[in-house]
């Protein structure tokens, strides 16, 4: 089990935890060295000569940033990457709570909603990439536009667009998902949508 081997292994298969675990090391080094603004945290210690190695990939920021404390702490990066897992499980089923109890008012439901989606079967298959896992904004993000239509608060929508902005720093491929489903959901709610079109255009002028 993972929790006790937090400290010398990384939870799914060889190849992309050391990649993912390796890209963590090097933003926890900009953070360090406070180089996180300059060319040269793109400039990732691979495949020299070249440059600007670390767009080959990922960057991990949306992980590395909130788990930096941890590692100031530590220094321990397998604890680290293996904590941001475990974290990423319970997000997950709190946010899809939260979403679900916003839209259905049913706690049992809600709860149901969590654990499936933060055990479903693919999550489960892409436990060694970890950007993936990190996917809790989602839910988030669609927690906070339905709250935003239905009650009308701004400070809501600020929130859906930070939840997406989020998503895009944990993990490119999280925040296109995410983005692919705005728009269906949109259109499903276009009675509510109809009062907010300004505000709602502002939000996607802020993302783009």
């Amino acid at each position: 089990p993972l929790p006790s081997a937090m400290h010398d292994r990384l939870a799914g298969h060889a190849g992309d935890p050391f990649l993912t675990s390796w890209i963590l090391r090097w933003s926890y080094r900009a953070l360090d060295e406070g180089t996180l603004l300059g060319r040269s945290f793109w400039d990732g210690s691979i495949f020299f000569p070249h440059e600007r190695t670390l767009c080959y990939s990922e960057h991990l920021l949306g992980l590395a940033i909130p788990s930096w404390p941890l590692w100031r702490a530590s220094r321990d990066l397998p604890l680290c990457y293996n904590s941001v897992l475990l974290a990423s499980f319970t997000l997950a089923a709190a946010a899809s709570y939260l979403l679900a109890y916003q839209v259905i008012r049913s706690r049992a439901a809600s709860m149901a909603a969590g654990v499936l989606f933060a055990f479903c079967p693919f999550r489960m298959v892409e436990i060694g990439h970890i950007q993936t896992e990190v996917s809790f904004g989602v839910p988030l993000c669609f927690l906070y536009l339905e709250r935003y239509l239905t009650r009308g608060r701004r400070s809501a929508l600020a929130l859906a667009v930070a939840s997406l902005v989020f998503c895009f720093l944990a993990s490119l491929y999280v925040g296109m998902f995410a983005s692919l489903l705005v728009p269906p959901y949109l259109v499903l709610r276009r009675d509510l949508v109809r009062r907010r079109r300004g505000d709602l255009l502002l939000a996607v002028l802020l993302v783009a």
